[in-house]
């Protein structure tokens, strides 16, 4: 079952999600890859891609992204 993510926590909790693991992150959501690749700008395939990298977090796509 999905766990809700509230992007209304402390700065605390908001960089500990950051260094969450992106498959890991996206699970817990409940999302399908399509959402959060069409979120970031990117294919799905793309983002099944990224995320076989074992330490893509999501405080690197947000750096990727800002590039």
């Amino acid at each position: 079952m999905p766990v809700p993510l509230s992007v209304d926590g402390s700065a605390r909790t908001k960089e500990l999600i950051a260094e969450l693991p992106v498959g890991e992150l996206r699970q817990l959501a409940g999302k399908s890859q399509r959402e959060p690749a069409e979120i970031i700008g990117i294919k799905q395939p793309s983002l099944a891609k990224l995320q076989k990298q074992s330490d893509l977090q999501l405080s690197t796509l947000q750096t990727q992204k800002l590039a």
